[in-house]
């Protein structure tokens, strides 16, 4: 018989991406063990220099195109909410914190979130640059673990920097990146890919530090549900990873995640409970039955898919079809049944297929909660939903890249399809910074927004009206600036409310700039159309701060009295009642009502200047010289000096 070659017992392991001996016992003296101890150092020296290399280029080039945010200022789209008109960042003591981890803002519990803009605001206060570096710094590290994810998923160094790049550079991610009030995604997705790329050390290694492993998994999983609820989705994507990793799904993995099913419920009920109270579930104007949830759910599901392969026409605010005649046009239940059969065709072709399982269905677990089945908001699609889910969308379409870069037989056609890669990455990368450019301030926003719908855009209309009244009341803004910016805000709410003639934002607004405009008469028909419509503690106090500029004093009393007892933590309406029972030499009240006011929004110098003239109408001059350096060191520069110095005369 003859001997057998044993110089020829080598192989690479695929399960582990490396080439070792198959039974080093019986290589006997042809392969030392030395031999094989220098070649996988060499292997896993090229591999990790490869992998930095890798990494480098990633982040240079997210950088490189998405500077442009740097640049950008804050928009009226939820910023405000989130930062300046939030006091929740203002504090970080320990009653802060505890505030911070208790309260929901914005309709949403996310306390990290919320955590990470206070740590900003107290070390850098309210610079706009801040928040976007920091939000580009968070997505190229959200850029990173993808291609660590994935580079460990299918240990395929081409197919995780694709992905990666396509993460990085894909225009649809822009809103997420240039938009500050969309740290809750980057945050998340931090904590979500930790989770995962710290699952597959823990499904590898065994018992070898499972426990540790597994605890870190808990602890991630934690912060990315206290950063965006959303998260619930991470236990199935575990799942996920367990069959692409060859593990047998049965119960004893489903319960192997039992804590993280129990984490995921209890933050789904609370962001349920929350959403319902503040009126987000079922907001919009116009419903909707069960059929039509379902057309308009595969009409999202489709447009994302579509956009992350064709990233054209992309806008901000993608609102709810219209119903002609009460009816949802025909063509919308077209989608189901494309959706029915893409599905039919992948279970009929591929259902075997672990890349293209794993692709798809890590995509459809991470976007089933977000294409608005349960109506939440006022937009069908949001391209910020996608943050997460485009890992599975990007992951197919690099393995597909990598699949046919092998089938080609010639260098010069491999070069040409790895040219042909780097072009659509580039073409992908300058749409990106071009978008970054969109979301430089409100009205560049709203006006990009306009371009792509501007048929049914009442919010597009309506935002871009508030960016100029921003911009009109600039102090910085000379007079032919503001009359520009006056007649352009007048344009667009006017048309906003064309379109929609009960959009009550739109209708307020309108009231503001009449106001603005002193034509107290036409503002006080808006103001009061409003409270019609839907009457609120804003509404009350617009209505109020009117009738007390047509001098109807005891009138404004009452409307403010109403919009403090509605909600009591609205400043403006404070400030203004204490103006009127300051004229009315009610001082005692002025000043409680002030001490409330500061209270809410301690930055607002002008609120200690008009508290020490309380102080001052008491004789207490050394508190009120003391308001007066406040306000001063706030900024506000109308100081009476003769007042000033009488104060300061102890």
């Amino acid at each position: 018989m003859a001997k057998k070659n044993n110089t020829q017992k080598y192989n690479i392991n695929s399960s582990k991406n490396r080439i070792e001996p198959n039974e080093n016992k019986k290589l006997g003296k042809t392969y030392k063990d030395t031999d094989v101890s220098k070649t996988q150092k060499i292997i896993f020296n090229s591999s990790l220099l490869l992998s930095i290399v890798s990494c480098i280029c990633i982040a240079f080039s997210i950088y490189l195109f998405l500077k442009p945010c740097l640049e950008n200022e804050l928009t009226n789209w939820d910023d405000a909410g989130y930062l300046l008109n939030n006091n929740l960042i203002r504090d970080l003591s320990f009653d802060g914190i505890k505030n911070i981890f208790s309260k929901p803002i914005m309709g949403n519990y996310h306390p990290i979130t919320i955590l990470s803009y206070a740590l900003e605001y107290n070390w850098f206060g309210m610079q706009p640059y801040q928040y976007h570096l920091d939000n580009l710094l968070l997505h190229i590290l959200n850029a990173l673990l993808v291609y660590w994810f994935l580079h460990l998923l299918c240990k395929n160094n081409m197919v995780a920097l694709i992905a990666s790049f396509l993460f990085g550079l894909h225009p649809m991610l822009v809103e997420t990146v240039a938009w500050v009030a969309d740290r809750k995604d980057l945050l998340y997705v931090l904590f979500y890919v930790s989770s995962c790329i710290i699952w597959l050390f823990y499904i590898r290694l065994g018992n070898k530090n499972g426990y540790w492993q597994y605890l870190f998994v808990l602890l991630f999983a934690l912060f990315s549900l206290l950063s965006k609820p959303v998260a619930v989705t991470l236990p199935f994507s575990l799942l996920l990873i367990d069959y692409f990793e060859g593990r047998k799904i049965n119960w004893e993995l489903v319960l192997e995640k039992s804590p993280l099913f129990i984490l995921s419920l209890v933050f789904g009920i609370i962001a349920i409970k929350i959403q319902k109270d503040t009126g987000a579930i079922n907001s919009t104007n116009i419903s909707y039955s069960f059929l039509e949830r379902i057309a308009l759910g595969s009409f999202a599901f489709a447009i994302y898919v579509y956009k992350l392969i064709f990233p054209l026409g992309l806008h901000c605010f993608y609102p709810y079809p219209a119903k002609i005649n009460n009816v949802l046009p025909y063509l919308f239940y077209v989608y189901p049944l494309g959706i029915i059969l893409f599905f039919g065709v992948i279970w009929r072709f591929f259902r075997f297929n672990k890349i293209v399982v794993f692709g798809i269905s890590f995509f459809v677990t991470n976007i089933v909660l977000l294409i608005q089945l349960v109506p939440v908001g006022d937009a069908i699609v949001a391209e910020r939903y996608t943050y997460l889910s485009c890992i599975g969308v990007f992951y197919l379409i690099s393995c597909f890249i990598y699949f046919l870069y092998n089938r080609l037989t010639k260098i010069t056609y491999k070069y040409i399809m790895i040219l042909f890669v780097v072009m659509y990455i580039y073409v992908l990368g300058y749409q990106s910074n071009l978008r970054c450019r969109d979301w430089h301030d409100s009205v560049s926003l709203w006006t990009s927004e306009i371009k792509e719908e501007s048929i049914n855009a009442p919010i597009a209309y309506n935002n871009l009206a508030y960016g100029y009244f921003t911009k009109y009341s600039d102090i910085n803004t000379n007079k032919e600036e503001k009359k520009i910016d006056l007649d352009s805000a007048f344009i667009s709410m006017k048309q906003s409310v064309a379109l929609t003639p009960y959009f009550v934002n739109s209708i307020r607004g309108l009231g503001m700039l009449y106001f603005a405009h002193k034509d107290f008469d036409s503002a006080l028909f808006y103001f009061k159309r409003v409270i019609d419509l839907k009457p609120t503690a804003e509404a009350y106090g617009d209505y109020g701060k009117v009738l007390d500029m047509k001098g109807f004093e005891d009138s404004a009393l009452i409307e403010y009295n109403l919009s403090i007892e509605m909600n009591p933590n609205l400043y403006p309406q404070y400030f203004n009642r204490s103006q009127i029972l300051k004229r009315k030499n009610r001082y005692e009240e002025a000043e409680k009502d002030l001490n409330k006011a500061i209270e809410l929004k301690p930055e607002i110098s002008e609120l200690y200047y008009a508290r020490s003239y309380c102080y001052a109408k008491k004789g207490d001059k050394k508190n009120a010289a003391k308001d007066i350096e406040k306000a001063k060191s706030l900024g506000f520069t109308k100081i009476d000096t003769t007042y000033y110095r009488i104060m300061k005369t102890q």
